[in-house]
């Protein structure tokens, strides 16, 4: 799998969303102001880095309230998260946390134990009193559905149907 970050003209020529990194742990890429997190196998600093790149993409320094951020856990991703990888994620988020109008989680997994996993990252994210709506989803559709309202809610253009095919395209990388 190919360690490279896909720039202008070829991400456009194949899909209208911009790669800005992929390797066979993570892909980011940014679709009409929503930056999308998939996790492959495992959570990586790549993704972190990738992401901030992606948020200074989208919205610069001082845009306010106009990003969308979804994550999605793949099934066979490893949710062991290095202590360095979690940090980085919480700088990330907090550096950012202006810009963000919402964030969707998505554990793609199904079963008992991925039901507790979603209940536990919800109860996290209740406590670390993010200043923008966030939730946690099994599915992407699901979260798809709930971004589309909060995007609406704050008059942001959001094309459903072209983020869940950005989704789709970056599953294939």
């Amino acid at each position: 799998m190919r360690n490279v970050a896909v720039r202008g003209a070829e991400a456009r020529a194949i899909s209208p969303v911009k790669v800005i990194g992929s390797n066979a742990d993570v892909v980011v890429g940014v679709l009409d102001g929503v930056v999308l997190l998939l996790w492959r196998r495992r959570i990586v600093p790549e993704g972190v880095a990738w992401s901030r790149e992606a948020f200074t993409h989208v919205g610069g320094a001082k845009q306010r309230g106009k990003i969308i951020f979804v994550t999605t856990l793949l099934p066979d991703c490893n949710l062991g998260t290095p202590a360095d990888v979690r940090k980085d994620i919480a700088a990330l988020i907090k550096s950012h946390e202006t810009q963000i109008t919402c964030a969707a989680i998505v554990f793609e997994s199904a079963g008992f134990g991925m039901t507790i996993v979603r209940s536990v990252i919800t109860a996290i994210t209740m406590a670390s009193r993010t200043r923008f709506p966030n939730a946690v989803f099994g599915d992407v559709d699901a979260a798809m559905n709930w971004v589309a309202s909060h995007a609406e809610d704050n008059d942001i253009p959001f094309a459903r149907e072209r983020i869940l095919e950005a989704v789709g395209y970056l599953r294939t990388l």
